[in-house]
């Protein structure tokens, strides 16, 4: 996919701030207009463990200015 993105071959849509646009890319991102909004819950059990790409995306929603999340 990276490499169709980096030829020009191909659009990705994505949800602002899951993809990293910081350093030495190609991508950037444009916003829809008119601008689009939408809803989204994450579920999981109380005590999950996670693989490591599942922490690193939780940490990176966890941080973003954009998503709210309720945890008890």
């Amino acid at each position: 996919m990276t490499e169709w993105l980096d030829r020009g071959m191909t659009d990705f849509g994505t949800l602002i701030e899951l993809v990293d646009l910081s350093g030495d890319t190609c991508l950037c991102f444009r916003p829809l207009e008119p601008r689009l909004e939408s809803w989204m819950y994450l579920a999981w059990k109380k005590y999950q463990v996670f693989a490591s790409a599942a922490e690193v995306f939780l940490d990176c929603l966890k941080k973003s200015p954009s998503v709210a999340l309720y945890m008890e």
